[in-house]
C-alpha cells in the first residue's frame, strides 16, 4: 500500500508512506532493513506492533522521495491487545 503526499512546490521533498503487511517470518523486516540500512544477513527478531524506517532516493530530475517504511508484526500476538494496530494504519490509504 502506497499512500503519495502531494507538495505545492515541484521540487519539494515527496513523502510517501509504505505499509508492508504479511503472515510471520515471511521476510517484511528483512526486507526494511536492507532498504533503509543495506543490512542483510541473521534473521531480525520478531517485530512487536509496528517499527519504522526510512529510505530517501533522488530522481533523474534532483527531486528527493523519502519512503516511510511501516515493519509490521505478521505474529497475531504481537499486533495489539483487543484491537489492530493495523486499523489506525489502513484509515485513509489509498488504493
Amino acid at each position: 500500500m502506497i499512500q503519495y503526499v502531494p507538495i505545492p512546490n515541484s521540487m519539494a521533498p515527496i513523502a510517501i508512506k509504505v505499509l508492508i503487511v504479511g503472515a510471520a517470518q515471511s521476510g517484511k523486516t528483512a526486507y526494511v532493513k536492507r532498504l533503509a540500512a543495506g543490512e542483510f544477513g541473521r534473521p531480525p527478531a520478531p517485530t512487536i506492533g509496528v517499527d519504522v524506517a526510512t529510505h530517501a532516493k533522488r530522481c533523474a530530475d534532483g527531486r528527493l522521495i523519502v519512503f516511510s517504511l511501516w515493519d509490521t508484526a505478521g505474529d497475531p500476538q504481537f499486533q495489539g491487545a483487543g484491537f489492530s494496530l493495523l486499523d489506525t494504519h489502513y484509515a485513509n490509504a489509498s488504493w
